[in-house]
């Protein structure tokens, strides 16, 4: 009994379900039914349909899972030929599916971590893709885990995890997660560009800069009869100060204040 059905072949698939299609064999008067049988992960299974249905849709199937899905004719005490076709069930992405969390951090790294439901043999790669300010790092990875580093301190870091299968990607999700504080230390260096009577005052990122919410700046004269000051803040990184004394010497504090509104070491 060598009847054979033919052109086998994966129509629609999701996370629970496959869906199969075939061409009858050509003496199709000869056959009273299909056996389907289908296996993956750790089951097998099979069933039964009238010699006119040429489709099915297999349910109930793991997600992220490879089945070999079988196809035959058959009649009483004689079967045909299996044919056969291999696919694979889908994967819900999305937070909560992947139970998707940052695991750690510390000022300059985050670590992150995912699950993959079912066999995880179906994910060829994990695209992980993190941004901040519009400035984007990008890692293939085989693994369930990642971990960021080379982050700026203080810093809202976004987080994309695509899964990729054989036949493409199966999804993307997010997470946000944030370094850890890191005290700014004082400018390293600063300068100045004198005016007539006003004077811009430069300096330069302190280590630990994303952790500095401003800046103030304070200028004063050391003169027993005139020592006022004035005092100004910025989120930059230079300032000027306006109707000043001409020709006159000012000395010049700049203090870093960090996010919880405490004052860093100055520079003087």
């Amino acid at each position: 009994y060598d009847l054979v059905a033919g052109g086998l072949l994966i129509t629609s698939s999701n996370d629970s379900s496959l869906t199969v299609e075939w061409k009858p064999p050509k003496n199709s008067s000869d056959f009273e039914y299909y056996i389907l049988k289908w296996s993956g992960g750790s089951s097998t299974n099979k069933c039964y349909t009238a010699n006119t249905i040429t489709n099915y849709t297999i349910t109930h199937l793991q997600s992220c899972t490879k089945y070999v899905v079988s196809v035959s004719p058959a009649k009483t005490n004689n079967t045909g030929e299996d044919i056969t076709v291999i696919g694979i069930t889908g994967l819900i992405v999305d937070k909560d599916q992947l139970n998707l969390k940052i695991t750690g951090n510390s000022t300059d790294w985050l670590a992150i971590s995912w699950y993959i439901p079912g066999r995880d043999d179906c994910v060829m790669k994990n695209v992980i893709t993190y941004c901040h300010a519009d400035i984007c790092e990008e890692a293939n990875v085989t693994q369930t885990l990642y971990n960021a580093t080379n982050l700026l301190p203080c810093t809202t870091y976004h987080f994309s995890v695509s899964l990729h299968g054989e036949n493409g990607e199966f999804g993307s999700t997010n997470i946000t997660g944030v370094t850890g504080f890191l005290k700014p230390s004082a400018p390293p260096s600063a300068w100045t560009s004198p005016q007539n009577d006003s004077l811009i005052i430069f300096w330069s990122k302190p280590i630990g800069a994303s952790c500095v919410s401003l800046y103030r700046i304070t200028i004063y004269q050391d003169h027993p009869y005139n020592n006022a000051f004035k005092e100004n803040t910025t989120t930059g990184y230079q300032i000027m100060f306006n109707n000043l004394q001409s020709c006159s010497i000012y000395n010049v504090i700049i203090v870093p204040i960090d996010q919880f509104g405490n004052d860093s070491r100055p520079h003087i």
